[in-house]
């Protein structure tokens, strides 16, 4: 019986070292869960705090975009609104640039024939004052020697 009480207190201890071994590492596994836990939470919440961060700034992205879209419509409606009246001017604008156009080559048109007349008259008078000379007699010129540049080409 003294083998079986001497060893029992060692088979005991040994029970209860075992059993505290077990115990102290469900512990350190627990900590260690426990710790990785927190750190998780952590992150968590940091991602949480960016995403609201993300989601403010998306909201006020949408807003602005909104707003730049209102006022593109505005911009449109008025660029609509405003076209008829703008392509009336320009129509407008065409009719009196074709109106000033034949004015021009109406004016041109009629200098030309008057240079072409004084070139005439110019060669009738020359062919008089031929004429006269050969029959003898002299004549003062009644056109003036210069001719204004009015008159001119």
């Amino acid at each position: 019986h003294e083998e079986t009480t001497a060893s029992s207190p060692t088979a005991l201890e040994q029970q209860i070292y075992d059993e505290w071994s077990v115990v102290s590492a469900k512990r350190k596994h627990l900590s260690e869960a426990r710790a990785k836990l927190r750190q998780q939470q952590e992150r968590l919440s940091k991602d949480g705090e960016k995403l609201r961060i993300a989601k403010q700034q998306l909201q006020e992205d949408a807003e602005q975009v909104a707003l730049e879209r209102h006022q593109l419509q505005q911009q449109r409606q008025g660029l609509q609104r405003d076209a008829p009246m703008q392509e009336q001017e320009l129509d407008r604008l065409r009719g009196e640039r074709a109106r000033t156009g034949a004015m021009v080559e109406a004016i041109a048109l009629e200098r030309r024939k008057l240079c072409q007349e004084r070139l005439k008259a110019e060669d009738e008078l020359k062919q008089l004052q031929r004429e006269l000379e050969a029959s003898g007699h002299h004549l003062t010129p009644m056109m003036p020697d210069r001719v204004p540049d009015d008159f001119r080409n």
